[in-house]
């Protein structure tokens, strides 16, 4: 579970050119997402698949992308037979740069792309403008998985378990025997003193 961002084609525009698109993927999952961004800024190097390796069955059709700290999941979208884009998933629990840096990346592959970048929990398009936006709604995403699921996917959001304290701890324990202990040394010599009257 984690916050979506949809790159899909402008309407009435052609499908997405899925060498392209892939080729972005391939780029941020090999060399996270900087790559990618580092190539939508220098146009003479646009970014390229790498070779694949032999024992590979085909073309893939979801990534890990490295994001920071985190790990940015990326699918196409092959529905009805076709593509129709890449859905990119920045799992709860992490870092606002994380989601800024899933955000940039979106909205640079977009823009290469001749494409849009959809959010479906603002259920709409959005553009670069609309980064604070996406944040914000990102925060109240987070808080209620936070608060509905105990914590995100991402490991780093997960307390350190630490066990309930004792009712009564080790020093009242010792205390507790020292006052039992005179009670009852007391009470012996009241029966001691109580026989010898």
């Amino acid at each position: 579970m984690g916050y979506e961002l949809l790159i899909r084609p402008r309407v009435g525009q052609p499908p997405l050119g899925e060498e392209r698109l892939r080729g972005w993927l391939e780029r941020a999952s090999q060399f996270g997402l900087e790559a990618g961004l580092a190539a939508s800024r220098d146009p003479g190097a646009p970014p390229s698949p790498p070779e694949r390796p032999a024992e590979s069955t085909g073309p893939p059709v979801s990534w890990a992308l490295p994001n920071g700290k985190a790990t940015l999941r990326a699918r196409l979208d092959l529905s009805e037979g076709r593509l129709r884009g890449a859905d990119l998933e920045v799992p709860f629990g992490g870092a606002e740069e994380e989601l800024r840096g899933a955000f940039d990346f979106a909205i640079a592959a977009a823009r290469d792309l001749d494409a849009t970048v959809f959010d479906p929990q603002l259920a709409r398009e959005v553009g670069r403008e609309g980064v604070e936006e996406v944040v914000a709604r990102w925060r109240q995403s987070q808080s209620w998985v936070v608060d509905v699921a105990g914590a995100g996917e991402d490991p780093r959001s997960v307390m350190e378990f630490e066990p309930q304290r004792p009712l009564i701890g080790r020093r009242n324990k010792i205390l507790l025997g020292v006052i039992l202990g005179l009670w009852l040394l007391y009470w012996v010599f009241g029966l001691v003193q109580d026989s010898l009257h």
